[in-house]
Formats: structure tokens, C-alpha cells, sequence
């Protein structure tokens, strides 16, 4: 069975795909050489790049594919033009080239769209787009002003979704969309690779401060709930203040984050905007870090609860109790909090060290049981194997 995982969102695709290598398996990676954002080059997930050489985030320099060599296993497509419309009449026909020389295609975001269109066996991946597809009354808005192109793309993504014999899907807090819609539907975690994500020691960078929190979710209120966390933070800060929360400079509401921070009147002192950084130098600012701050609002995690949790780091976040139940079969030793005077209370309770080293310590065993690659890889398998059965 030849497999190829198309595009990669968020570095799933290269994590599960170089878990299939292992494993002898006939996989590979397929991206653009323009990626929309540099959370899509494996060289972001795994490569020791430093992050200027990328440019903007959401618009990397398509230079960097060209200058540094990357896995023979991760194909890329060539595509000359940026603009998303033309982008799409361009990559069509050579996808359509690529993707019959493989058995089944596991389509994550927005390969399930081309993927119907060039008519092949395919699995669309989920990784939460679902929420801005129009399945709901109220689609989460991919963009502040409505465009032409997203609308349709969209629509094609909607209907590719619908064709589909079965959805791979990665959060929770998705799966009602996908029953009220009537899709057929499986599970499955994030593969989070321990090897790579895992705790190591301290440089310092942060010895002057007695608890440093971080967190790295981007700026984007509705999904990530940064101002409840920044209220949270304001609360600690007064009995707390040799204190310092560290958060990430991108996303929709960088401006409104600095705004509040900034009518809050917390000092620069305690609160540190950072760049995107790659995961490298993420797993150290996880390692230097005390607490781990993720999303707050849709009731799931993405990949930095189970990426800090691997690092044996403490993780507060809002998670639905009986949704992640039903998914995973168990509760992970997560500090859930939804408001931000639950958030404060957790990161009241993260003064005990030994609550910290044990929440750490727990948290790491459990992304090993839930989050292994193995397992990521042995449910695309019987996935797969259902889908060809099928047209056969």
C-alpha cells in the first residue's frame, strides 16, 4: 500500500508520516513550494533553522524550501504563483499527476478539496477546520472581511467532507459538528513524538523570577481565550509579583492583547511578548518555563497541551470532561479551568512545586499511552484498509 499524506498543518502530517517510515511503511509527505504559513515546513517542526531566515510566519520566503535539504520522503509540489485562486487552477493538474501514484490519500487541510476533484481514494484529516466550514448556523470566520475564494473553496471543502466513506478527525470538541452533519467519523490523537518532546534542563533564562508562565497559543481570543488569561494574570501579578507570563506576538488579536495588557497597567517587567519560534527552541521555552498556558474557550487541545505535558510540564487549559472521555477513555492530569478566576486559582495552586512535579510527571505518562505515533499510525492503517476494501 502506497500512502501519501498531503499537505501539513500544524506538522501533523510529517509526524504521523515519519512514524509510518519507521515502520517500513510506503509513505510519504506532500507540500506546496509556497506554503501559507511556516507552521506547514517540516523544516519549522524539526530543523535547527533560525526563524528569521523564514520571514513573515503567514507568509514564509518560498527561498528556504530550495536552500536546506529535507527528508527524500517529503515531496514538493512546485507552485509559481501566491495568489489563492491561480494557486489552486495551478496546483490542480499536478496534483491530480501526483496523487494517482498512491493508493489512498489522507488529505489534511485543504487537500480533501483536490483530492475530490481529481477523484481519488481519499480520507480528509481534520484538525479542527471543520468549525469554519458552513456544517453549522455559525461557522467560526477564517477572515475578518468575507472573500469570494473562501467562501467557494470552502463550499468544495464542505462537499469533499460529505463524498468521503470515512473523516480522520483530531479534536474533541468537533466530533458534534461532524454527528449533526451525519459524517462518518474516527478519532484519532495528535502523534506527539517523546523522543523530541521531552523535559530537559534549564539555561536560566529566567532565574530572576520565582514562577514563569508561557503561554504559546497565538493571539486569537474566541479560540484561545488570551484575554481570560491575561485577566487571570493580572490577579496573581498582586501577590505574586516577582512573577512572568510569556505569550506569542501573532494572530488576530496581537493589538487587542497589548491594548488590555496595557489598560490592566501590568508592568513590562512582569509580561513578555515573544516571536514565533520554531519547536526546538519551543521545547526549550517549554523546559525554561514553570507552567504551561494553552486554549481556554473550545474545550479541547491541539498540540501544546500534549507537547508540554511530554516535557513533564503542569498544563492549565480548559478541556470538556465528558467530551475527552469519550475520545481517549480517560481524563488526562491537566489543571482545567475555563473563567478567568478559575485560571487564577490554578495558577495559585502551581506555587506548590511538588503539585507542579506531579502533574509533570503524570502528564507525560499519558501522552505516551494516548499520543504515541504508533497508534497514530495503526488507526490510518485500519482506516486505509476499510476505504480500499470498499472499492474493491
Amino acid at each position: 500500500m502506497r500512502i501519501l499524506n498531503a499537505f501539513n498543518l500544524a506538522q501533523d502530517a510529517y509526524n504521523v508520516t515519519q512514524a509510518m517510515r519507521s515502520r517500513n511503511i510506503d509513505a510519504d509527505l506532500l507540500i506546496t513550494s509556497r506554503e501559507s504559513s511556516v507552521f506547514s515546513i517540516p523544516l519549522w517542526e524539526e530543523g535547527t533553522v533560525d526563524e528569521k531566515l523564514f520571514g513573515d510566519p503567514l507568509s514564509p520566503n518560498p527561498q528556504i524550501l530550495k536552500n536546506f535539504r529535507m527528508p527524500e520522503w517529503v515531496k514538493v509540489v512546485d507552485v509559481k504563483l501566491r495568489h489563492p485562486v491561480f494557486n489552486s487552477l495551478e496546483l490542480l493538474p499536478k496534483l491530480y499527476s501526483i496523487f494517482k501514484k498512491y493508493d489512498i490519500v489522507f488529505a489534511h487541510f485543504p487537500g480533501s478539496m483536490f483530492a475530490m476533484l481529481c477523484n481519488c481514494n481519499y480520507v480528509p484529516y481534520d484538525e479542527g477546520m471543520i468549525r469554519y466550514f458552513p456544517f453549522s448556523e455559525n461557522p467560526l470566520p477564517p477572515h475578518k472581511k468575507k472573500r469570494l475564494y473562501i467562501t467557494i473553496s470552502y463550499s468544495l471543502l464542505k462537499k469533499s467532507y460529505e463524498k468521503a466513506d470515512i473523516i480522520l478527525f483530531t479534536n474533541p470538541d468537533t466530533i458534534h459538528i461532524f454527528e449533526k452533519a451525519n459524517l462518518k467519523t474516527q478519532f484519532v490523537p495528535f502523534a506527539i513524538p517523546c523522543d523530541r518532546y521531552r523535559p530537559g534542563p534549564k539555561r536560566g533564562l529566567f532565574k530572576d523570577y520565582e514562577l514563569v508562565f508561557f503561554m504559546p497559543s497565538r493571539q486569537h481570543w474566541v479560540e484561545k481565550g488570551n484575554d481570560r488569561v491575561i485577566k487571570a494574570y493580572k490577579k496573581f501579578l498582586l501577590h505574586n509579583p516577582n512573577s512572568l507570563l510569556i505569550m506569542v506576538s501573532w494572530g488576530t488579536d496581537v493589538l487587542a492583547s497589548k491594548g488590555l495588557i496595557k489598560e490592566l497597567g501590568i508592568p513590562s517587567r512582569n509580561i513578555r511578548l515573544v516571536e514565533p519560534m520554531s519547536k526546538n527552541n519551543l521545547v526549550r521555552m517549554y523546559n525554561e518555563a514553570d507552567v504551561i498556558l494553552d486554549q481556554f474557550t473550545l474545550g479541547c487541545w491541539g498540540t501544546t497541551t500534549p507537547e508540554a505535558m511530554a516535557c513533564e510540564k503542569p498544563v492549565i487549559m480548559y478541556y470538556d470532561e465528558a467530551t475527552i472521555r469519550r475520545c481517549f477513555g480517560s481524563l488526562p492530569p491537566v489543571l482545567n479551568a475555563h473563567k478567568p478566576e478559575e485560571i487564577w486559582s490554578k495558577m495559585e495552586m502551581c506555587q506548590d512545586s511538588n503539585l507542579r512535579y506531579k502533574c509533570g510527571e503524570q502528564g507525560r505518562e499519558w501522552v505516551k499511552r494516548t499520543h504515541d505515533p504508533s497508534l497514530v499510525v495503526d488507526i490510518h492503517l485500519k482506516v486505509a484498509e476499510k476505504v480500499l476494501e470498499k472499492k474493491m
